[in-house]
């Protein structure tokens, strides 16, 4: 989540001792935490390069097998994630399958694009996210 906002207007009724709901959310700051009433906060470190690299290869649908050459630009595109495991995983989904070494280089532009275009480091996960979205748009024509 990037901004607190009311439950009730995407739906959710407050949680509260009669209905027994609980809530878990994920954001990366503080402040909005704090917005959304949270009685816990657990904070998350991002992950290693290694443990990224990891959760890339892994994740989703099993082991992915790259070309030496597509591997090294691969690295760098986990890189452009920074850490944050929904980004890895979902620009991981969008380039599964994809063996050609132009499109890897070309995503990686992209990402770096993206990041300095949109600035601040804030906007790391939209960039990856942005990119995800771009990506189905030009594969469904």
């Amino acid at each position: 989540m990037w901004n607190a906002f009311p439950l009730t207007k995407v739906g959710i009724p407050e949680p509260n001792v009669e209905n027994k709901c609980k809530i878990v959310w994920t954001a990366r700051s503080q402040r909005v935490c704090r917005g959304m009433d949270s009685q816990v906060t657990i904070k998350v470190d991002r992950l290693t390069n290694d443990e990224s690299w990891t959760l890339f290869v892994e994740k989703p649908g099993g082991n992915l097998v790259l070309s030496p050459e597509i591997e090294q630009i691969a690295k760098a595109v986990v890189e452009e994630c920074d850490g944050l495991p929904t980004e890895i995983i979902t620009v991981g989904a969008a380039m599964r399958g994809v063996d050609e070494i132009t499109i890897w280089r070309n995503a990686l532009d992209d990402l770096k694009n993206l990041r300095l275009k949109l600035g601040g480091i804030e906007d790391d996960a939209f960039s990856c996210s942005r990119f995800c979205f771009d990506d189905l748009k030009t594969r469904r024509h």
